[in-house]
């Protein structure tokens, strides 16, 4: 009888077919839920050690624990409440985010200027649908902060020069800070950063091509679901997105680059939003990609960019880019999730 069972025989036997069995590109959707799980665990547990040690929101670990948390615990993931509160208070209390957001006040003596880590915050705090009016008053802040460095073409380069993917190009800068200007939580706003900024960002994209990249072709689909753009266009943005689908089921950061969770858990967040043909089957390898490729840990791995040259010396240090690609892995799966598994406390 080979693999059959006594069960699934007498089905067969009776004209039954039996129950499709799980396969690598198709896991029990349980399996996605731990992955994600597991992944919360990872974000609470690093995020709160940097926190701690590092003194400093950043760009990586502290907004984007709070986006990704934020966007578990809003479809029915659990999350440490305690944490997650820790976290949003240090990061906004007003007495602190001067130190937190290096630069927050133009500081002409810092060396660094931080626009993506208020931009950042401001769009992990929105993600929290029951947050209070003292959140929402330094979510403005932080947005408005940010958006206060748009130029006068309407462009947006936040930390020009600073490492991808975390610091895209021009076209990637811009398209996050109208996703910003354009959220939900933004929607309606009539003081700065305003409908001015957000018509401005939108007609600098509409003259210039998205990057070349995974990333920008991701972004500016999210541009055109949260901004409203034409259906053609969509489409063909879609279209583009799938077929950088890597054989794994995961995406490159570039079409020259492996898939990783990175690229992958962005690509899973923005056509979640989307009903296109093929997105659904893109999606279920998508999602088995990440729940193979987990570490025990919950996080997932990630090379640096640019690759680290030949010959002696320290290794980089790659947290950031690991938190990173861990939190849109699990909001990737999070986004994409087809039910919320457990009712919010």
């Amino acid at each position: 009888m080979g693999s059959w069972s006594l069960p699934l025989l007498l089905m067969a036997l009776a004209g039954a077919s039996p129950p499709e069995r799980p396969s690598d590109d198709n896991p029990p959707e349980r399996q996605a839920h731990q992955a994600v799980q597991r992944g919360i665990g990872f974000l609470e547990k690093e995020g709160l050690a940097w926190m701690k040690k590092q003194q400093c929101a950043s760009c990586h670990h502290i907004p984007l624990m709070v986006w990704a948390l934020n966007e578990a615990r809003g479809r029915g993931f659990q999350v440490d409440e305690k944490a997650l509160g820790e976290v949003t208070s240090w990061a906004l209390a007003e007495g602190n985010q001067d130190e937190v957001f290096p630069d927050l006040l133009n500081d002409k003596t810092s060396t660094e200027t931080d626009y993506l880590g208020p931009l950042f915050m401001a769009l992990g705090v929105g993600a929290d649908k029951d947050r209070g009016p003292a959140v929402e008053w330094a979510r403005r802040r932080l947005l408005s902060h940010a958006a206060s460095q748009q130029a006068e073409d309407g462009s947006w380069d936040a930390n020009r020069g600073g490492r991808p993917p975390v610091h895209g190009p021009r076209d990637v800068q811009t398209s996050w800070l109208l996703v910003a200007l354009s959220s939900p939580a933004a929607a309606g706003e009539e003081e700065a950063p305003g409908k001015s900024r957000r018509a401005a960002a939108a007609g600098w994209l509409s003259r210039n091509p998205p990057d070349d990249s995974l990333q920008g072709l991701a972004l500016r689909l999210l541009v055109q679901k949260r901004f409203g753009g034409s259906a053609g266009e969509s489409k063909l943005l879609v279209e583009s997105l799938l077929r950088r689908q890597g054989e794994d089921g995961g995406w490159g950061q570039t079409q020259a680059m492996k898939s990783d969770a990175f690229a992958t858990g962005l690509a899973l967040y923005v056509l979640s939003e989307h009903q296109a043909e093929g997105v659904t089957v893109a999606v279920r390898r998508a999602r088995a990609f990440l729940i193979r490729t987990q570490r025990p840990d919950g996080s997932w791995p990630m090379n640096s960019r640019p690759a680290e040259p030949p010959g002696p010396g320290p290794a980089r240090d790659l947290r950031p880019i690991r938190y990173v690609g861990t939190a849109w892995a699990t909001m990737g799966l999070v986004r994409s999730s087809p039910r919320a598994f457990l009712p919010r406390s």
